[in-house]
């Protein structure tokens, strides 16, 4: 079973940062599609001596788009979705290949990031099992990731391009992509078990108006119709988080605004 693991970066010139990526592998061991967005940078030919690896540099920007240029890219039977400032831990390919084993009907493996000082990036539970609650769904992120290619590319599963980094809604690409999943009846199972070292501040749990508004966006698409319970509940538990950005009224506005987006994404 042949594990590729499907990269976005940027403005990229060399292959020192894949390096760093796999520093716990051999190089010519790693198979990966690398989508290279330059917008800083003329797209530059990288000096690549791994024939496992390709790389495709493009004048283009969006990181859900270059998610799915590398998703059309692919061709191993196992795909793990994959930032550029991740490290993977020495068992993380026989990991993932013995869950995916395990499972053989189940598209969708999610498993846990780990902080450079050894905790859990998220409160993880202990209990492996099927995700399939909005909840569960809501908290996926994408490089925990990893999926079965022919049955991702079966149900024509894709990034929504409208949103994530790169565009005016910077997040909320990943929710659509598993709410999609779960939509068209694929399995998604969690595994309790370490993969991949994350720094422990990320872009997606910033706290500013966009990204309140793709809040209000995720969660009325998941709740057509409790959407507002939930809205009234963020206001009242994550104040503290936002109290020096906007009021409670104006984080409701903006929460009702993503549920707008809805109309147009």
């Amino acid at each position: 079973m042949l594990v590729q693991f499907l990269i976005s970066t940027t403005n990229r010139s060399d292959l020192n940062f894949a390096k760093r990526m796999f520093q716990h592998f051999d190089m010519h061991n790693i198979h990966a599609i690398i989508i290279n967005q330059c917008f800083n940078i003329e797209p530059v030919d990288i000096q690549n001596p791994y024939p496992n690896i390709q790389i495709i540099s493009i004048k283009d920007r969006g990181l859900s788009k270059s998610r799915n240029m590398a998703i059309r890219a692919a061709t191993a039977q196992i795909c793990v979705i994959a930032d550029d400032d991740v490290v993977y831990l020495p068992d993380a390919i026989e990991n993932i290949k013995t869950v995916h084993t395990k499972k053989p009907d189940t598209a969708l493996i999610i498993t846990k990031i780990q902080q450079p000082n050894g905790q859990p990036y998220s409160n993880y539970g202990s209990t492996p099992g099927y995700f399939s609650s909005p909840l569960q769904l809501m908290a996926i992120s994408s490089i925990e990731m990893s999926f079965k290619l022919k049955m991702i590319h079966e149900q024509h599963i894709l990034f929504n391009e409208n949103l994530g980094l790169g565009t005016s809604h910077p997040g909320g690409e990943e929710s659509f992509f598993t709410g999609d999943c779960a939509k068209k009846g694929l399995k998604l199972w969690f595994e309790p078990v370490f993969t991949v070292v994350h720094p422990a501040e990320s872009s997606g749990r910033t706290i500013n108006p966009a990204n309140i508004e793709v809040a209000g966006l995720v969660f009325a698409r998941f709740y057509p119709t409790l959407h507002w319970v939930w809205y009234i509940y963020f206001a009242i538990t994550k104040y503290t988080r936002y109290k020096n950005i906007c009021s409670v009224v104006e984080y409701l506005n903006i929460l009702h605004r993503g549920k707008q987006l809805l109309k147009h994404i």
